[in-house]
Formats: structure tokens, sequence, C-alpha cells
């Protein structure tokens, strides 16, 4: 997300003082907003890439979100993933 892009999560705009999450598919999403997404599942929400297997849902056959999948102690599903903040 660049400064005044819209977080795919929240819908709200990205500010300057905003933290980021990276993930390995390189979107990026307010870090309060893609750790409770990954609490819940553990894929990306704007692409489905798939953060436990590392595999790219558009070459999967069947991949699709996993609902019931639950990250433990609601940390990111994947040590892959970047924390970064705008500057």
């Amino acid at each position: 997300i660049q400064e005044g892009e819209v977080c795919p999560i929240c819908l709200e705009q990205e500010r300057a003082e905003d933290c980021l999450r990276q993930l390995p598919c390189k979107h990026e999403y307010h870090t309060a907003c893609i750790d409770q997404w990954l609490a819940q599942s553990t894929n990306c929400p704007t692409c489905k890439y798939d953060l436990l297997s590392h595999t790219d849902p558009a070459t999967t056959k069947g991949a699709g979100t996993n609902s019931n999948a639950s990250v433990a102690n609601n940390t990111p599903a994947s040590s892959s993933v970047l924390l970064i903040a705008s500057s």
C-alpha cells in the first residue's frame, strides 16, 4: 500500500505513520488488519496465496479460503511475513 491507497481489509486510506505488513505474495496491509485476518485464515485476502503451504492458488486446483484454519496466539501464519513501516 502506498500513501493514499486503500487497505483492502479495512478500506481505510493508508497514512504515512501506519505500520504495514507485507506477505510473501508482496501484498501489503495495515499490520492490525492482516494480523486479525491471519488469525482466521491462512490465505492472502487479495490473491488467496496460501501462507502455510507457500503455493500460488493461481496454479493450484481447488485452492480457496480456509476459513477453519487458525493461527496460534494470533501470530502471522508464516515466518516469511514482513513487517514494514511507512516512510
